[in-house]
């Protein structure tokens, strides 16, 4: 329902344990996850490298802000009031919105970006940039490098 939230553990349990269970793992190391609608639509991703250990990976605010990692919140909000480890620190790279539409805002120490679609083509280049215009962009999904740093967004 609207506002709500569903759990799915990624462990390769099945129905043998209550709640919803896949028969698949998530990869420490390196994942992609995309949420669509019945329709195939693309409703939200997340890319992910190295996942640590005991933490969460989730929106903050729930649902709707950046990706961070944070302790725990099963069946609780992501609310920067329930005690989350925040991981973005400014030298980080930060793309918001995302998904976006018609711009993304770009965050943390860098001095430039180039954005490159999924054909590994660069599509822009700038420096020292704080907002990027995606509004004439095709739909798809697009990577953000800076420096070491690369974060994956959708444009709708």
């Amino acid at each position: 329902a609207a506002n709500d939230y569903l759990i799915v553990w990624c462990d390769t349990a099945g129905s043998t344990q209550s709640g919803l269970h896949t028969t698949y793992r998530l990869s420490a190391d390196q994942e992609e996850v995309y949420l669509s609608d019945p329709t195939g639509t693309l409703l939200d991703a997340v890319h992910y490298v190295n996942m640590p250990s005991d933490l969460g990976y989730a929106r903050v605010p729930n649902g709707t802000g950046v990706m961070q990692y944070q302790n725990h919140s099963y069946a609780a909000s992501n609310d920067n009031l329930s005690g989350i480890i925040s991981t973005n620190i400014l030298s980080k790279l930060t793309i918001y919105p995302n998904p976006a539409d018609n711009y993304i805002s770009v965050s943390g120490n860098v001095s430039h970006i180039s954005i490159f679609d999924l054909l590994g083509q660069e599509v822009y280049f700038a420096e020292r940039v704080q907002k990027v215009d995606i509004s004439s962009w095709k739909s798809g999904i697009y990577f953000v490098k800076s420096g070491n740093s690369v974060v994956k967004f959708i444009k709708h």
